[in-house]
């Protein structure tokens, strides 16, 4: 999973406008764990293409995924 992490990020050092980029490392941060990085990294994919509706569906399902756990806290 780093190598897959460290490899989107360099893609995205090389050119910052590859939304797949984003998505594909928000997709390996979220399973490191890191949920706040990885719906960073789909807001980004997001912004530079809105018509990417894998970045969508990711973002959603980890928000509602937080708000699931946020609910069970209660």
């Amino acid at each position: 999973m780093e190598k897959a992490i460290a490899q989107e990020r360099e893609a995205i050092a090389r050119n910052p406008n590859l939304a797949n980029a984003y998505n594909s490392l928000g997709v390996a941060l979220y399973q490191r764990e890191q949920p706040q990085d990885a719906i960073a990294a789909w807001r980004q994919a997001i912004a530079i293409d809105p018509n990417l509706a894998e970045a969508f569906i990711n973002l959603g399902n980890a928000l509602k995924a937080q708000q699931t756990e946020s609910a069970a806290d209660l």
